[in-house]
């Protein structure tokens, strides 16, 4: 059993280091897209040799919410599937994920062959649901949600939200490939023949534009592919896999926590996940200065 780590990191990368390390003490591979906003770490990750690198040429800016994040993660999946080390499984993680076992450990709880991604909204094409298919320019500051609530600015916010709110109800297009679209977590574990598929599709000349204006579409791509072309059943998966093995704590007042302390990760483990998001700061300095998992 071969897994191929697909990171997506924009900041941290003393932590990444670790993270990379980790995962790589059992013989498998780390693919790491350093998002364009964001200097490359030379310092830290220049001499890694645990770690293989998405080209400066491939790596693109992503925003909150935006197709660019499709592709990154579409670019290192096509980078692993090329590697020589014919990996089995492809886990897409971030650069704020906290492993809460050690790599061999993650390996044996994972059954080879197997897919693990979740999907919690089916939709019809011919809905009206403007989420899906409304248009959405999240690749321009001013109209990210993400980066108008950062900003603390309610001029800001609302103009964000009002702007948004007319361009959604223009329909990206009149004739969708899909009878059904999918919705569901970002991160998944996808087999060789899965990936391989799905990557076929794309090279194949699948319509990829409808997915590039929807809302949050790194929630709908791969979830939308999956579902209508290796298995309509995986359809509401259970809560403990909704997230595809990752653990998210969604006690906030406003959403899911911000950040994972390390005094959770026996929750964690008890729901069935494998990472946790998103790791703190001062959980990072702990770890990185730490052995390791067990």
């Amino acid at each position: 059993m071969k897994v191929a780590y697909l990171c997506l990191a924009h900041d941290n990368f003393e932590y990444v280091d670790w993270l990379a390390k980790h995962l790589t003490q059992d013989g498998d591979g780390f693919f790491l897209h350093v998002d364009k906003k964001s200097v490359f770490p030379e310092k830290v990750l220049g001499n890694s040799s645990h770690v293989t690198f998405l080209s400066d040429k491939e790596r693109v800016r992503s925003q909150w919410g935006s197709f660019a994040i499709v592709k990154a993660t579409i670019r290192l999946l096509k980078l692993a599937l090329k590697d020589a080390r014919e990996f089995d499984a492809f886990f897409l993680v971030s650069g704020h994920d906290y492993p809460l076992y050690s790599a061999r450990s993650i390996k044996a709880k994972l059954r080879k062959g197997n897919d693990y991604i979740s999907v919690w909204e089916v939709v019809s094409s011919e809905s009206k649901d403007k989420e899906f298919f409304g248009r959405h320019y999240y690749e321009y500051d001013i109209l990210n949600p993400g980066l108008s609530y950062k900003s603390g600015s309610r001029l800001r916010i609302y103009f964000s939200m009002i702007m948004n709110l007319i361009i959604s109800n223009v329909p990206i297009s009149d004739n969708f490939q899909f009878e059904n679209y999918a919705k569901g977590s970002q991160w998944w574990c996808l087999s060789r023949d899965t990936c391989q598929s799905i990557i076929q599709e794309i090279e194949r000349g699948l319509k990829v534009s409808e997915f590039e204006l929807m809302h949050a579409p790194d929630e709908k791509f791969f979830q939308t592919l999956y579902f209508n072309l290796i298995n309509p059943l995986v359809d509401k998966y259970s809560s403990r896999v909704l997230h595809a093995l990752h653990y998210i704590d969604w006690e906030g007042r406003n959403g899911p926590k911000l950040h994972f302390e390390l005094e959770h990760a026996n929750i964690a483990r008890e729901e069935g996940a494998l990472f946790a998001r998103k790791i703190s700061q001062s959980s990072m300095q702990i770890v990185i200065n730490s052995s390791g998992v067990e």
